[in-house]
């Protein structure tokens, strides 16, 4: 059995990359109202899937932007 290791930043951080989005949320951001999303990072259990905002997570990942979201899974 082999274990892949997760991309680690020079900092030390891990980069992770979204997989799949589990679920969706409305939220308020001020007087906007937002949407959270639970994402399933690539090459991570889903025990550690975390609530992230969609519009920061369209704003890391700019490669999302414009692909749908069909069934949970990033196009």
């Amino acid at each position: 059995m082999s274990t892949r290791l997760l991309p680690i930043t020079v900092e030390g951080t891990i980069q992770a990359k979204p997989e799949r989005i589990v679920e969706r949320w409305p939220k308020r951001k001020g007087r906007r109202a937002g949407v959270e999303v639970l994402v399933k990072w690539k090459g991570m259990s889903i025990e550690n899937a975390s609530w992230e905002d969609l519009d920061d997570i369209k704003s890391h990942f700019p490669n999302l932007e414009g692909k749908a979201f069909q069934g949970g899974q990033l196009l």
